[in-house]
């Protein structure tokens, strides 16, 4: 069987399950753990609250300050790439 000429998977059918292909495996996986959760014990990963910085007093923004000059010219280049 072919699966190109299927009247199941049509190219539109086959566009959609390739754009979305990651969240229904990660839907599937999921559901997959649920139903045999019973019979296998899984680690789940501990999410913390909130979001927090590593250290306490540190700040979320970086301090460019200290940087030499000619980085900041350096860092133009894939700047301006990006607004290409």
């Amino acid at each position: 069987m072919q699966l190109r000429i299927n009247f199941l998977l049509t190219l539109q059918i086959r566009d959609l399950l390739g754009n979305f292909a990651v969240p229904i495996a990660i839907i599937a996986m999921v559901g997959l753990d649920l139903i045999l959760s019973k019979a296998a014990a899984t680690q789940k990963l501990k999410v913390p609250e909130g979001l927090q910085t590593t250290k306490q007093r540190s700040s979320w923004l970086v301090d460019l300050s200290s940087l030499p000059v000619h980085f900041y010219f350096i860092a133009a280049v894939p700047a301006m790439l990006v607004f290409m």
